[in-house]
């Protein structure tokens, strides 16, 4: 069973920029992750300090390891400044 997630992340008034440049900067590693079937980043049309990655990852290990590698880690650590908030949800569809 494939897991799907939306990432969202609000960037604080003066950080949009250098947050957007450093999420577009793990989309090409990984689409390259054994097991990515989907990564996209998208912001929102209503909100433009809003991001949004929609992903599909083929299991929960895949996305678990994903979750620990050294760039999303680092990721995580380096955004904590930029955002506002962040939420990520596991959805199905019904």
């Amino acid at each position: 069973m494939t897991i799907s997630v939306i990432a969202n992340f609000k960037a604080k008034s003066d950080q949009k920029e250098t947050l957007e440049a450093l999420l577009k900067s793990v989309i090409e590693l990984t689409l390259q992750e054994e097991g990515c079937l989907k990564y996209e980043l998208y912001i929102s049309e209503n909100d433009s300090s809003r991001y949004f990655f929609l992903e599909e990852w083929r299991s929960r290990e895949d996305l678990d390891i994903h979750i620990a590698s050294d760039y999303i880690q680092s990721l995580f650590g380096n955004i904590q400044s930029l955002i506002e908030s962040s939420d990520i949800v596991e959805i199905k569809k019904i």
